[in-house]
This record gives C-alpha cells, sequence and structure tokens, in this order.
C-alpha cells in the first residue's frame, strides 16, 4: 500500500514537472503598450552621464572609436559576439531540458520496477 502511494506521488511530481518544462518555451501575449511620461532629469535621478561611461570603459580596457568607421567596424564584432552568446545561450537549454527529460523518465523506469 506504502508502495502504490509513493509510486502515484512520484507520477504525479514527474508529471507536474514534465508539464512544467513543456510549458517555458511559450511567449507571453503582450497587451497593448502605453506611453510613459517622466518629469525628472535623468541626469540627476539615473547619473548616467557619458564621461561616467567613457571612464569606465577605458578603466576596463576598451579604447574610443576616433571615428565613424572604428565604430562600426567595433558594432559588427559586438553583433557577432552576441550571437555567439545566443547560440550557447541555445545549447544550454536544450541541455537542461534533455537532462530535465532522463531524469523523468528515469524516474519513470524505476517507479515500473517496484
Amino acid at each position: 500500500m506504502k508502495k502504490t502511494i509513493f509510486n502515484i506521488r512520484l507520477i504525479l511530481a514527474a508529471l507536474a514537472v514534465s508539464a512544467t518544462c513543456l510549458s517555458c518555451n511559450k511567449k507571453e501575449e503582450r497587451g497593448e503598450l502605453k506611453r510613459i511620461w517622466y518629469n525628472g532629469s535623468y541626469n540627476r535621478d539615473f547619473n548616467d552621464l557619458n564621461d561616467v561611461h567613457l571612464a569606465e570603459a577605458k578603466r576596463i580596457g576598451i579604447t574610443p572609436a576616433s571615428n565613424r568607421e572604428e565604430a562600426e567596424k567595433v558594432k559588427d564584432d559586438m553583433h557577432q559576439m552576441q550571437n555567439v552568446i545566443v547560440g550557447v545561450r541555445r545549447i544550454v537549454g536544450v541541455m537542461v531540458r534533455e537532462i530535465i527529460c532522463i531524469i523523468i523518465l528515469k524516474t519513470i523506469n524505476l517507479v515500473a520496477v517496484f
């Protein structure tokens, strides 16, 4: 009797995890976008000044572009890096989903053994 209850709970847990994993890929639908009005000072409130960014970039070793062509080249390099990062994230996401599925299947097989 205890094994049966344990098996039922284990199956329910496995189904809950698999249902959660299946719903992860669904995108939320967005409602109507509303315009937000801001009546403050961005410089004062966010301290988001160009000289602060420039000083920090120089500190970590990023040299400023001296002309438009250099800036475009750096922009292209950043897009390539971003594409690599997105690809790695996708691969890791697939691997995690596969690992979860393997764990669920092994759990179900263990339930069948009992």
